[in-house]
C-alpha cells in the first residue's frame, strides 16, 4: 500500500514494520472538498479490509484505529490486516467509515491532522469526536447516520 501526502505525493506505507505486502495504490480528485470525500468514500468501500487496517494502522496508529473499531486490544487489527475477517459486526463498516475520513482529511493535510481530526471535539458535530461517534454506533442505520454527520464536518474541514 502507498500512502498520499496532503501535497498529493504518495510515498511507501513503511509496510515493512508491518509486515503487510499490500500492493494497493489510489488516487482521489482534490479539486473540491466534495469530490475529495467522494474519492475518499469510493476508495474505502472498494479495497479489501486488510489494505484498510494497513492504512489506518500507518495514518492514525493502533490505539485510535481499535477504539474507532470498537476494540479494547488492537492486536486483533493484525489479525484482520493479515486478511481474517472480524467477528465483531460492525469492526468492517467502522473501519472503512475511518478510513474514509482519514483519507479525506490527508489529502489536504498530514496524518498527525487526520489523527487530531478524528479524536477531537468538532464544533459541526456538537463538539463530539467523530472517532467516538463512530465507534458508538451499534447498527449499520446508526453508523450511515453518523457517517452523514461527519463527512459534512470533514467537507466543512477541508474546505477551510
Amino acid at each position: 500500500m502507498r500512502v498520499p501526502t496532503a501535497d498529493g505525493a504518495v510515498i511507501p506505507s513503511g509496510h515493512e514494520l508491518l509486515g503487510a505486502e499490500a500492493s494497493a495504490t489510489f488516487d482521489i480528485d482534490r479539486s473540491t472538498p466534495q469530490s475529495t470525500v467522494s474519492g475518499a468514500a469510493s476508495w474505502s468501500q472498494t479495497v479489501p479490509l486488510g489494505d484498510i487496517v494497513e492504512y489506518l494502522l500507518v495514518t492514525i496508529g493502533p490505539r485510535l484505529t481499535a477504539v474507532g473499531a470498537g476494540l479494547r486490544d488492537a492486536r486483533q487489527l493484525l489479525v484482520w490486516q493479515r486478511g481474517d475477517k472480524p467477528r465483531q459486526l460492525m469492526s468492517d463498516p467502522r473501519l472503512r467509515v475511518i478510513a474514509e475520513f482519514a483519507l479525506a482529511v490527508m489529502a489536504r493535510h498530514e496524518s498527525e491532522v487526520a489523527a487530531n481530526f478524528l479524536r477531537s471535539s468538532q464544533p459541526t458535530l456538537d463538539d463530539d469526536s467523530p472517532l467516538l461517534l463512530i465507534a458508538g454506533a451499534n447498527s449499520e442505520e446508526e453508523l450511515t447516520v453518523v457517517q452523514k454527520r461527519v463527512r459534512a464536518a470533514v467537507r466543512a474541514f477541508i474546505a477551510g
